[in-house]
């Protein structure tokens, strides 16, 4: 298991992540058992993932068995399940929701399950949901709690959300995609009090962390209340490549990219361009034996630093004085999650009835709302790998990168350490110290498909971003291939 980060509340705390770690460790080490799951699911990897020789992949790995964990502990809490109601759809200009949310729809896909109704913030309705699971025996339903990193007092609207609904169905079964715990346990707030009261008096209800420290936390708040550990819902995202509900850039180059107009002037299908790559032997091309992907062409920059505009957390580095100067003659951008958003059409409150998806085809309002956050991830790895390096303060940021094979800086030093939480849990095995880096930098071999420099200070960052853009130099490949 990973190595686990310093402490910041009590011994008890402490104690549970380290049996939530253990009891990982022995419940999905067996690469027999996770190669016969995963095999079942997924064209993604190949056969052989489990037993294959040639250089080590531990990251590709440690996505593997993310997956893994996602599939199977689901499986579990949605046994007899047939039809669900998945509540609170993002819209807003966060790229990282809308992954959480493919994620979500495609692991229910894995899973054959039926959505049968989704709701955003402001139009989730109690008489709806009964409505749509109507002709289902109640046994045979679930509502599930969109995920992410709002279980707590910074988005309070959400919670509040979730509590409503919760106190408003006794009688239905309710499973949470995976949350950060980000209530203040030294200061309980009146939002946390009510929580724990609505929660624990619920009969069905399971809660589920994407990090052992929320574990943890969840277990110490939430007596008497089912709590287990899973990956980020984007983890799933890829599961299988020639899913519809897999982004066209991750797709195998031969796959079909049509992505639908969605009420808007937007591209139907994602051509990429030659990738630079392509002229290479493929020893070289993947060195990995990563899957092949439909890359764009060259990237238009050397750096993209991908900073939090919203500064969650106490983070703070859209200025781009502190990355272009320091990082010359480099070409640098500076921006955050922005793409054609506000250009799709939002939907009106339409579970019942179609909508023109802007190809001139009536669907679904749920079809439609997967397609746009099918849409919105693949603007959001379009832009990512429009950089050689990525540095960014954004989970997701990290996840998608990871899941791409990007070489790629995490920086973080706000009091939330949403990354460090998540890393040190599952991605551990994709990090490169940043000694290492400078040592691959200065001609040293790359031993393993690990693509992470993970650090805590903004200086830290620029020089990671340095050594991996003179390890290129030096003809070192890295995850990102393309035939």
């Amino acid at each position: 298991m990973a190595p686990l980060f310093g402490m910041r509340r009590g011994g008890y705390v402490t104690v549970v992540i380290i049996l939530s770690s253990i009891f990982l460790l022995f419940s999905y080490s067996h690469t027999d058992y996770g190669a016969q799951t995963y095999d079942q699911l997924s064209s993604h990897l190949p056969s052989s993932w489990s037993t294959h020789s040639g250089p080590p992949t531990p990251c590709f790995d440690a996505i593997t068995h993310a997956r893994n964990v996602l599939y199977d502990v689901y499986s579990e809490s949605l046994k007899g399940v047939s039809h669900v109601a998945v509540l609170d759809w993002p819209y807003h200009h966060n790229s990282g929701d809308s992954a959480i949310w493919l994620g979500e729809v495609a692991l229910l896909e894995a899973l054959g399950k039926e959505i049968s109704y989704i709701c955003g913030l402001d139009d989730c309705v109690k008489e709806d949901i009964d409505k749509a699971l109507a002709h289902v025996p109640n046994e045979q339903t679930a509502i599930l709690l969109h995920g992410g990193g709002n279980f707590g007092d910074l988005w309070t609207s959400h919670q509040l959300l979730r509590n409503r609904l919760v106190s408003e169905m006794p009688e239905r079964k309710i499973r949470h995609f995976p949350q950060t715990f980000e209530f203040d346990l030294e200061r309980p707030s009146a939002l946390l009090k009510e929580t724990v009261e609505v929660y624990t008096q619920h009969g069905d209800l399971e809660m589920i962390a994407r990090d052992t420290e929320s574990l943890a936390a969840m277990q110490e708040s939430f007596p008497g209340v089912d709590v287990k550990l899973t990956p980020d819902a984007a983890f799933f995202i890829g599961y299988d490549q020639n899913s519809p509900l897999t982004p066209p850039i991750m797709r195998s180059p031969t796959a079909d990219k049509t992505i639908l107009g969605l009420q808007g002037p937007f591209k139907a299908e994602f051509l990429p361009a030659p990738s630079p790559y392509d002229d290479l032997p493929q020893a070289e091309r993947s060195p990995f034996n990563w899957p092949s992907m439909s890359f764009m062409d060259q990237p238009k920059y050397d750096v993209l630093v991908l900073a939090r505009y919203d500064k969650e957390g106490g983070q703070d580095r859209q200025d781009p004085d502190k990355w272009i100067p320091p990082l010359a003659p480099y070409q640098v951008t500076v921006t955050d999650w922005a793409d054609e958003w506000s250009g799709i059409k939002r939907p009106v409150k339409a579970n019942f009835g179609t909508i023109d998806n802007g190809a001139g085809e009536q669907v679904s309002f749920q079809h439609y709302w997967n397609q746009a956050a099918l849409l919105r991830v693949e603007w959001a790895m379009e832009k990512l790998s429009s950089g050689r390096i990525v540095v960014s303060d954004r989970l997701h940021t990290e996840i998608i990168s990871t899941l791409l094979g990007l070489g790629h800086v995490a920086v973080e030093n706000g009091h939330l350490r949403k990354m460090e939480k998540v890393i040190d849990t599952w991605l551990s095995a994709c990090l490169i110290p940043l000694d290492e880096m400078q040592a691959i930098a200065e001609g040293a071999p790359r031993v393993s498909d690990a693509n992470t420099v993970f650090v805590h200070d903004d200086g830290e960052a620029v020089v990671a971003a340095k050594a991996w853009l003179n390890a290129e130099k030096m003809g070192v490949r890295w995850s990102r291939i393309s035939e």
